[in-house]
């Protein structure tokens, strides 16, 4: 149902989706076609009650950077809505200079 919902609301908002296996994530998310665009995020899916280990955020983060896209967690809140957190790695921290 989750896996569903995610789908439908990334389509809703514009996305074109495919399989994300390749980089371990539910799916990959591209502003357009597929075949002419470069997938922008990285979709892994989160159920509502699941605990998310740091580790497997930073590997989201590092799969994505490595990729050029950013990682996107989608969760099904306990409004029904689906919620995303975007994970960018780094491996630097910038200043404020």
């Amino acid at each position: 149902k989750m896996r569903m919902c995610v789908y439908r609301d990334l389509h809703r908002r514009g996305y074109w989706l495919t399989g994300g296996l390749k980089y371990g994530a539910d799916f990959l998310a591209y502003k357009g076609d597929p075949r002419l665009h470069h997938a922008d995020y990285m979709v892994v899916i989160a159920g509502q009650q699941e605990t998310i280990q740091p580790s497997h955020i930073v590997s989201i983060g590092r799969v994505g950077a490595a990729a050029s896209k950013l990682g996107l967690i989608a969760s099904l809140g306990l409004d029904q809505e689906v919620h995303y957190v975007t994970v960018k790695y780094s491996s630097h921290l910038e200043t404020n200079n």
